[in-house]
């Protein structure tokens, strides 16, 4: 993670999570796949408040970047994260 990170000049930290614990936590789990932990998306503010997520109903779709930039550039501007 860190040198992905590094490669794309990520000013935040990339999570790792094996056991799918913060995953659960957070409910990034998709209906589709029974309850099981879905890729997903999650932008959470310095103090821990999560302010956005996405959960793709299945590993073989993905957000749209341009969808994440617009919705990372909006909580910015309402001083959210």
């Amino acid at each position: 993670h860190a040198r992905f990170a590094r490669q794309y000049q990520f000013p935040f930290p990339l999570l790792s999570d094996v056991k799918s614990e913060v995953a659960k936590a957070y409910g990034c789990t998709s209906a589709l796949l029974l309850g099981a932990v879905s890729r997903a998306t999650c932008v959470i503010s310095q103090k821990g408040i999560l302010r956005y997520r996405y959960v793709e109903p299945t590993p073989l779709t993905s957000r749209k970047i341009d969808d994440l930039i617009t919705i990372v550039k909006d909580l910015k501007a309402r001083s959210l994260i």
